[in-house]
């Protein structure tokens, strides 16, 4: 259950030092590693001082008017961890809140800033608490996920598509699954997942009623819970923004044959990755030898080579909608897309928008989807392309 995660993440982080030691399990150890592991094997005496309560009511003869979850979050450079409390409400106003889970993972051997930690930290605390909720028997009314990470905060607030792929991957992650509200910031001195992260001896551990019963905020009322309006201040080299590579191809009537037409290719996949060279190719023709990008390509560049294609078939087969709509008028009703009362979003894409845009718990993609005309060549490749990978994940799942 991780109750012990503060004392085990120590031994995690030895173990792992071994590893980059490339000791073997009967090499000796180098005299600083064995006085790390010396000094965590004389504290495991101490361990059996330690009881934890197996009911998480405080009264069993009170009414529990409510039942809420509250996860917190923090990574440092040698581990990461979450760690998960119920807090219950009485009828008679009364408030406690028991230690339910936690779970501890060392930082990966690859470099990696502090902010994509913590961000992964917040996937691990998404997780934790999804499963909390679904195996406690209990109804649960709330979860409210806390972090430490100005940058995670502000990376949740925005679209996960305008973030390079890992931020991207693991904010859309956390959208689809949470509402941004659930997201609130907590002062490091406040957060017990900071105890997971660096780890604390076994007799701190055993009186710590910080880590037991969590902050001491979460026994009072919410207002007096730390301040939600706060200021995203992020640095600016934590921002992972992608950047605009798009290029937009435009194809004259008196051309003979458009290279990049997308009938004379046969697979989505295919159009994207030469839209993307070619497009590389005339960026670097328009920057110096020192700014020119070189070797493959990126996925933001195939994801803009993506939205390009996509952007020019809605042209196409939508011109007079498109114009419209880019000009900021309203639809004739005339048109063929009234019902799906359509807008361009900021990267020139027409969207769908609809009653699921107030369904937050879902992603800005499902809630918005994307207009694509039915008898486009482009609309089948994109429909094959996501059947061909159906297809390859059944056969994985076969095997």
């Amino acid at each position: 259950m991780g109750f012990l995660g503060p004392f085990t993440i120590r031994a995690k982080i030895l173990m792992q030092e071994m590893w980059i030691e490339s000791l073997d399990w009967d090499d000796p150890l180098a005299s600083n590693l064995n006085e790390k592991a010396q000094q965590w094997f004389s504290e495991l005496g101490q361990l059996v001082n330690i009881e934890v309560p197996q009911c998480l009511r405080l009264n069993q003869k009170k009414n529990i008017v409510s039942w809420t979850v509250h996860t917190f979050v923090d990574a440092s450079e040698v581990a990461y961890g979450a760690v998960a409390y119920v807090r219950s409400t009485y009828s008679d106003g009364q408030v406690s809140c028991r230690l339910v889970a936690a779970k501890t993972i060392v930082s990966p051997f690859a470099a990696m800033s502090i902010s994509r930690l913590e961000l992964v930290a917040a996937v691990l605390g998404l997780r934790l608490s999804l499963a909390i909720s679904r195996i406690l028997d209990i109804p649960i009314s709330r979860v409210v996920l806390w972090t430490d990470s100005m940058n995670v905060l502000w990376w949740i607030r925005g679209r996960s598509r305008n973030f390079k792929p890992f931020v991207a991957n693991r904010i859309g992650e956390i959208q689809s699954s949470t509402e941004t509200r659930q997201w609130c910031h907590v002062p490091t001195a406040a957060n017990p997942a900071d105890m997971l992260s660096r780890g604390i001896p076994a007799s701190k551990l055993v009186s710590e009623t910080f880590w037991w019963e969590g902050p001491d905020f979460l026994g009072l009322n919410e207002e007096n819970w730390p301040d939600k309006n706060f200021q995203v201040a992020i640095k600016t080299s934590d921002i992972e923004v992608k950047r605009p590579f798009r290029t937009l191809f435009v194809a004259h009537q008196n051309d003979l044959k458009w290279r990049l037409d997308p009938k004379q290719v046969s697979s989505w996949r295919t159009l994207t990755r030469v839209h993307a060279w070619v497009s590389q190719f005339i960026r670097n023709c328009q920057m110096s030898k020192d700014d020119r990008l070189y070797g493959e390509l990126q996925p933001d560049e195939i994801e803009d080579a993506e939205i390009s294609q996509i952007i020019l078939t809605q042209q196409e087969f939508f011109p007079e909608e498109y114009s419209v709509l880019k000009k900021g008028k309203i639809l004739p009703l005339r048109s063929k897309l009234i019902g799906l009362q359509p807008f361009i979003d900021e990267d020139g894409v027409l969207h769908m928008n609809g009653r699921l845009k107030f369904a937050h718990f879902l992603s800005h993609d499902v809630r918005m989807p994307i207009i694509l005309p039915r008898k486009s060549w482009v609309t089948k490749m994109i429909v094959n392309n996501i059947m061909k990978k159906g297809i390859m994940l059944q056969e994985l799942i076969r095997h």
